[in-house]
């Protein structure tokens, strides 16, 4: 079963909670209802599609005027847990997630103003604000803005420890900036930090999106508790190595967070706040016990190893190795772990700690429930388990991927082409009737998109052989996955 991955940032409920519980934040019951919307830029599908995988929540969506509320309105017939508005100001209150993104441009500071006010007054506590957004311009901006906020201070002595510090955090920067390198190191060997304050630090204005948000945040009863983006939360993995000392050394500083987007070269952030007062605790199983974590690319395409900023981890451990075996059969919980055979013996901290670590590289991500029920071994008819996915019924597939509701992983899968035909056709027409339901979508694909059938296709001509090949081969991949995240219906 190949699944494409799933977008970074898909600002779902499921990695907001997740994010969030890292923090000790508690995250809500899956099954209970809560309130999502979405403001600023936002793919229609994509969100009609996090609904669909959501049904026990109401999601509002804000588009730019009243035309546009009602065109993504009419779209929306099949997904009844989602309604469009004009204005923010027309979102209810007592929200349970208000999601924005503002990537286009460096938000003004009346945009920022505009949304900091909204979160305030329509967010429940413990609510969570995901705002995506730019934070500078370019990577020049983070380096300037730090060095007007430091330089203008500083003893002589001062100076030339903080041109050291940059050293240390900007091997990024400074790899792709090499009249900037040459500049630095002129200046640490002549003692002359000035002259490369003057030359970078000069860039116009060269504000920090990410102060000013915090600047706008913090007052309002805001915490922050992460990024949506996994691996960015731990410098292990995003930062270099050679910033990990100077950045641990700040972490408390106001400007932890403005000094880590220079040491990453982040110019675009994925901040996730919870408003106060939130409900915390230190309990792993509160915390993580409600979650369901699966694998969603096949085994034998797992990596075994991932390279992080300061070494490689190596997944051929026991204890890895199980976990691996069991997410990419069924997406399971902590407990579901610790109660197979597979899990006996293990001890509870080290399990969560690696499944953390499974997360935070990419290989598993955490879902909002699993499979419940029988798979039906006739598949004479299989039935959607969403209403959204019956669109694929009679959709012709001219895209290399298509994307699905999972009401098991809380958010879209999208499947490459081949195994979307192969699932088209078993629902037309049950498993041992789809060759003759595939045989002509894929001649009309080779007539109409023969780039795409020749991603699909060893051959230009299909053949009854060929298409029992990739139904075989797809299915035997396939089939358990399609009920286990929820696609067909048992």
């Amino acid at each position: 079963m190949f699944y494409a991955t799933a977008p970074a940032f898909d600002l779902s409920p499921v990695r907001l909670n997740y994010v969030a519980a890292l923090r000790g934040v508690l995250p809500i019951n899956p099954e209970s209802s809560f309130l999502y919307a979405q403001t600023g830029g936002f793919d229609l599908d994509a969100f009609l599609c996090l609904a669909a995988s959501n049904p026990q929540g109401l999601f509002y969506g804000v588009k730019g005027d009243e035309v546009d509320a009602a065109q993504a309105m009419a779209l929306a017939k099949k997904v009844t847990n989602v309604t469009f508005v004009a204005k923010n100001e027309q979102l209810p209150t007592s929200l349970t997630y208000l999601c924005c993104d503002q990537t286009e441009t460096v938000a003004t500071a009346q945009e920022r103003e505009a949304l900091f006010a909204l979160a305030q007054n329509h967010l429940a506590a413990s609510g969570l604000l995901a705002y995506r957004y730019r934070a500078y311009n370019n990577a020049d901006e983070s380096l300037s803005f730090l060095i007007k906020e430091y330089a203008p201070e500083m003893t002589a002595v001062q100076a030339q420890e903080f041109l050291t510090e940059i050293k240390t955090l900007g091997v990024s920067y400074f790899t792709d900036h090499p009249i900037a390198q040459a500049a630095l190191e002129k200046a640490i060997v002549a003692q002359t930090p000035d002259s490369f304050f003057d030359l970078c630090g000069s860039v116009g204005e060269s504000p920090s999106g990410t102060l000013e948000t915090m600047a706008g945040l913090l007052p309002r009863d805001f915490s922050f508790v992460g990024d949506a983006d996994y691996g960015a939360n731990y410098l292990e993995l995003a930062a270099p190595t050679s910033s990990h000392e100077t950045l641990s050394q700040c972490r408390e500083h106001l400007l932890y967070e403005p000094i880590k987007d220079f040491a990453l070269q982040r110019l675009f952030r994925n901040d996730i706040w919870v408003k106060r007062p939130a409900e915390q605790t230190a309990d792993p199983a509160a915390l993580f016990g409600r979650f369901t974590f699966g694998i969603t690319t096949p085994k034998d395409r797992v990596p075994t190893t991932h390279t992080t900023q300061g070494g490689t981890i190596s997944f051929a451990t026991p204890l890895f190795m199980r976990l691996i075996d069991l997410m990419c059969t069924l997406p399971v919980g902590i407990g579901d772990f610790l109660n197979h055979p597979a899990g006996h013996g293990m001890d509870q901290d080290e399990v969560v700690a690696a499944i953390h670590v499974l997360v935070a590289c990419g290989i598993a991500q955490p879902m909002r429930t699993h499979y419940e029920g029988k798979i039906d071994n006739s598949h004479r008819a299989p039935a959607w388990a969403t209403a959204f996915n019956s669109y694929l019924t009679d959709t012709t597939i001219a895209s290399p991927s298509v994307r699905l509701a999972s009401s098991i992983v809380g958010e879209s899968l999208t499947l490459s082409a081949r195994d979307a035909l192969v699932l088209q056709a078993i629902h037309r027409v049950g498993l041992s009737l789809s060759a003759g339901a595939l045989l002509p979508e894929l001649q009309r694909l080779v007539q109409k998109n023969p780039a795409l059938a020749a991603k699909i296709m060893d051959t230009t001509t299909p053949t009854d052989e060929m298409v029992h090949n990739i139904i075989t081969d797809v299915a035997a991949r396939g089939l358990v996955g399609w009920y286990a995240y929820g696609l067909l219906a048992a």
